[in-house]
Protein backbone atom coordinates (compact mmCIF):
# COMPACT_ATOMS: atom_id res chain seq x y z
CA UNK A 1 0.00 0.00 0.00
CA UNK A 2 1.33 3.26 -0.70
CA UNK A 3 0.64 5.61 2.00
CA UNK A 4 -3.01 4.94 2.63
CA UNK A 5 -4.92 2.48 4.80
CA UNK A 6 -7.72 0.04 3.55
CA UNK A 7 -10.71 0.46 4.85
CA UNK A 8 -11.90 -2.09 6.99
CA UNK A 9 -14.51 -0.95 8.31
CA UNK A 10 -18.37 -2.76 7.41
CA UNK A 11 -20.77 0.13 6.50
CA UNK A 12 -22.89 0.05 9.11
CA UNK A 13 -20.95 1.54 11.51
CA UNK A 14 -20.17 4.88 8.91
CA UNK A 15 -23.63 6.71 10.31
CA UNK A 16 -26.16 5.97 13.01
CA UNK A 17 -28.72 4.17 11.94
CA UNK A 18 -32.84 5.07 12.23
CA UNK A 19 -32.98 3.15 15.42
CA UNK A 20 -29.59 4.77 17.08
CA UNK A 21 -30.80 8.03 15.68
CA UNK A 22 -33.88 7.27 18.11
CA UNK A 23 -31.92 5.91 21.25
CA UNK A 24 -29.24 8.74 21.05
CA UNK A 25 -30.58 11.83 19.68
CA UNK A 26 -30.75 13.58 23.44
CA UNK A 27 -27.01 12.61 24.05
CA UNK A 28 -25.43 13.46 20.14
CA UNK A 29 -25.82 16.19 17.72
CA UNK A 30 -26.71 15.17 14.27
CA UNK A 31 -23.29 15.78 12.83
CA UNK A 32 -22.28 13.16 15.28
CA UNK A 33 -24.32 10.86 14.35
CA UNK A 34 -23.71 11.14 10.65
CA UNK A 35 -20.04 10.68 10.98
CA UNK A 36 -18.18 7.01 11.97
CA UNK A 37 -19.02 5.25 15.03
CA UNK A 38 -15.41 5.02 16.15
CA UNK A 39 -14.73 8.81 15.47
CA UNK A 40 -18.02 9.70 18.24
CA UNK A 41 -16.34 6.61 20.57
CA UNK A 42 -12.84 8.70 21.13
CA UNK A 43 -14.80 11.78 21.46
CA UNK A 44 -16.20 10.31 24.96
CA UNK A 45 -12.89 8.89 26.01
CA UNK A 46 -11.35 5.79 26.94
CA UNK A 47 -14.90 3.75 28.17
CA UNK A 48 -14.90 0.03 26.64
CA UNK A 49 -18.70 -0.45 27.96
CA UNK A 50 -19.37 2.68 26.32
CA UNK A 51 -17.87 1.72 22.71
CA UNK A 52 -19.16 -1.40 22.76
CA UNK A 53 -22.71 -0.13 23.39
CA UNK A 54 -22.06 2.41 20.67
CA UNK A 55 -20.60 0.34 17.52
CA UNK A 56 -24.39 -1.74 18.50
CA UNK A 57 -26.45 1.38 18.68
CA UNK A 58 -24.86 2.33 15.76
CA UNK A 59 -25.63 -0.93 13.59
CA UNK A 60 -29.34 -1.25 14.95
CA UNK A 61 -31.57 -2.79 12.08
CA UNK A 62 -28.56 -2.20 9.52
CA UNK A 63 -26.53 -5.86 10.11
CA UNK A 64 -27.87 -8.75 8.87
CA UNK A 65 -27.83 -11.28 11.61
CA UNK A 66 -28.26 -14.71 10.82
CA UNK A 67 -31.20 -16.90 12.97
CA UNK A 68 -29.50 -18.91 15.63
CA UNK A 69 -32.42 -18.69 18.20
CA UNK A 70 -36.05 -17.15 18.43
CA UNK A 71 -34.25 -13.80 19.69
CA UNK A 72 -31.97 -13.13 17.14
CA UNK A 73 -34.48 -11.83 14.21
CA UNK A 74 -33.44 -8.40 13.48
CA UNK A 75 -31.98 -5.91 15.74
CA UNK A 76 -32.68 -7.73 18.72
CA UNK A 77 -29.57 -9.22 19.50
CA UNK A 78 -27.75 -6.03 18.92
CA UNK A 79 -30.43 -4.19 21.24
CA UNK A 80 -29.78 -6.75 24.05
CA UNK A 81 -25.74 -5.98 24.13
CA UNK A 82 -26.03 -2.42 23.51
CA UNK A 83 -28.05 -2.56 27.31
CA UNK A 84 -25.99 -4.96 28.45
CA UNK A 85 -22.69 -2.32 28.05
CA UNK A 86 -24.81 0.43 28.86
CA UNK A 87 -25.73 -1.28 32.16
CA UNK A 88 -22.21 -2.74 32.52
CA UNK A 89 -21.00 1.19 32.58
CA UNK A 90 -23.83 2.23 35.24
CA UNK A 91 -22.47 -0.91 37.57
CA UNK A 92 -18.78 -0.06 37.17
CA UNK A 93 -19.75 3.29 38.41
CA UNK A 94 -18.95 5.29 35.89
CA UNK A 95 -20.64 8.90 36.43
CA UNK A 96 -19.36 11.27 33.72
CA UNK A 97 -22.59 10.41 31.52
CA UNK A 98 -24.79 8.80 33.64
CA UNK A 99 -27.98 10.45 32.59
CA UNK A 100 -27.07 10.39 29.03
CA UNK A 101 -26.74 6.15 29.63
CA UNK A 102 -29.98 5.89 31.49
CA UNK A 103 -32.00 8.05 29.12
CA UNK A 104 -30.56 6.05 26.28
CA UNK A 105 -31.32 2.69 28.30
CA UNK A 106 -35.14 3.70 28.66
CA UNK A 107 -35.25 4.70 25.14
CA UNK A 108 -33.46 0.68 24.61
CA UNK A 109 -36.81 -0.33 26.68
CA UNK A 110 -39.03 1.75 24.56
CA UNK A 111 -37.97 0.40 21.26
CA UNK A 112 -37.66 -2.79 22.18
CA UNK A 113 -41.27 -3.08 23.75
CA UNK A 114 -40.60 -3.80 27.24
Amino acid sequence: MSGSRQDIRPNYYKTCGDIGRRILSHWLSEAQLGTECRLVIRELGDNYPLGSAFNYLWRLGKKEEPLDDEFSIGPYKDFRKARFYLRDYLEAGYTTYREQVEHALANIEKEMGE
